[in-house]
């Protein structure tokens, strides 16, 4: 869990006020050119099974989208062989 330090503590809220706003930026610049954008925070890391298990939901979840998407455009017919 992110802390505020103890001393400058002016200085160190405008710090992470400003990575909050350019973190915002970079993903929405991101998002604009087609890119998805998942953030793992390093705390979610300490649980790799945890953090793997997260991952395969989102991308099973992605997947079946994917999947209903191609069924759809595809008149239900498989496209992979």
């Amino acid at each position: 869990m992110a802390s505020m330090p103890k001393t400058r503590i002016d200085f160190w809220q405008q710090k992470f006020d400003r990575n909050v706003e350019r973190d915002r930026d970079n993903e929405r610049a991101l998002v604009d050119q087609g890119w998805r954008v998942l953030t793992v925070w390093e705390c979610e890391t300490r649980d790799l099974e945890a953090l793997a298990e997260r991952l395969r939901h989102l991308f099973h979840i992605e997947r079946s989208k994917s999947a209903d998407a191609d069924s759809a455009s595809s008149g239900g017919r498989c496209c992979e062989t």
